[in-house]
């Protein structure tokens, strides 16, 4: 990912992992619930023995969208995540998917993360920042 959020689901007890790819699109089109119905479902676990970790990604200090953006992400997420500053309307991806996941039922001490945007911290990789190819990776491994 560069600057949409990598979001992983662990269900310990099984043990199955969902890797998510989660930009502003992804969100809208619901990827976040469908993979944890795909989770709960195949698995036949629920949504409150899952953990979920949501890694760096666009925050509302720095990710700056033009109103179509923000009315789709209006309708699919909490209107608490877009904000109007300086003129320009932003929305914060980290709180988009972590309010996802909170609707989702995956409680509040399940969910890890490092809230950081890759905007502005340049140990971070960054489309929106400087156009690059360069990427982090995000990944998970059963033992």
């Amino acid at each position: 990912t560069a600057d949409c959020a990598p979001i992983i689901l662990y269900a310990p007890h099984i043990p199955a992992i969902a890797a998510i790819h989660a930009g502003w699109r992804g969100i809208t089109r619901e990827v976040i619930e469908h993979a944890t119905y795909h989770l709960t479902t195949t698995y036949m676990c629920t949504p409150h023995t899952i953990y979920a970790y949501i890694g760096p990604c666009a925050r509302s200090c720095c990710y700056d969208v033009d109103q179509s953006t923000a009315k789709a992400l209006y309708n699919a997420c909490n209107a608490d995540n877009i904000y109007t500053l300086n003129g320009t309307t932003r929305i914060d991806l980290y709180m988009c998917a972590y309010t996802k996941l909170r609707t989702i039922g995956i409680p509040r001490s399940h969910i890890w993360s490092i809230p950081q945007c890759t905007i502005c911290n340049t140990t971070f990789c960054s489309y929106r920042r400087n156009q690059t190819k360069f990427r982090q990776m995000t990944y998970a491994l059963l033992w």
